[in-house]
């Protein structure tokens, strides 16, 4: 099975080389667990996948052991899914190796939550991936930028708040970014529950000028002009 999908085994269980002798064909620099659970997608119907880091790992299989036609299973599974924020290094440096990428590879582009984190990857895989792929990377962070400050520019000619959201991790480094806005009360105030349903569950706090406040509780921005940019700063519990 290998051998039908892969020019790579292909040649080492039937090509004219020494290991077609060997009883016992060593791979060199290969996670076991990784390359098991490659192995038993291969067996599986439609090539369906434990998880997406599973998915992750054929990809890197596929470009490593020449095998294209795997790839091309993987790549439509991959936009079924929510690829987890930490994975996205990693997809686009397995992405980097498939032939014609682009799509793939501004599709994933596209599950960053921040410009910020888009670079911290960028940095991280930078000697791995190719010219095109840091250009598409650097051209969708500069991209998401270009976009922010036309809807705060669009947003701040209306009757409304326009919010900065900012979400920090423990780390006090920005892991989501957001500008949306709120409508602006006749009282120049807006409410809790219009800002909170826009931060996702796992920030339980947020400053707001010299507020400190945690989920649930009321908020309100008074003294705002209407089309003001108020920065919000949420942070895990």
């Amino acid at each position: 099975l290998l051998g039908l999908h892969s020019d790579f085994f292909s040649n080492i269980f039937y090509g004219p080389y020494l290991e077609k002798t060997q009883e016992v064909k060593e791979i060199k620099d290969v996670d076991e667990d990784k390359f098991i659970e490659f192995v038993k997608s291969i067996h599986r119907k439609k090539f369906v996948f434990e998880s997406v880091e599973n998915a992750l790992d054929a990809l890197e299989f596929s470009d490593r052991f020449l095998m294209s036609k795997i790839a091309e299973k993987v790549l439509p599974y991959l936009k079924k899914m929510s690829i987890p924020q930490n994975l996205l290094g990693y997809a686009l440096k397995a992405a980097d190796k498939v032939p014609n990428n682009e799509d793939i590879i501004a599709w994933i582009l596209t599950q960053f939550r921040s410009k910020s984190s888009i670079l911290d990857a960028l940095h991280d895989i930078l000697p791995f991936v190719s010219a095109d792929t840091s250009r598409l990377c650097l051209e969708s962070s500069r991209a998401r930028s270009e976009e922010r400050l036309a809807l705060v520019k669009d947003l701040s000619n209306s009757n409304k708040l326009v919010i900065h959201l900012r979400c920090f991790n423990e780390d006090n480094r920005i892991e989501f970014e957001d500008v949306f806005s709120v409508v602006n009360l006749f009282d120049n105030e807006f409410r809790g529950m219009q800002l909170w349903r826009k931060i996702p569950i796992e920030y339980s706090s947020v400053m707001i000028g010299e507020q400190n406040k945690k989920r649930g509780e009321g908020i309100s921005y008074k003294s705002c002009d209407t089309g003001k940019v108020v920065v919000v700063n949420a942070h895990p519990a």
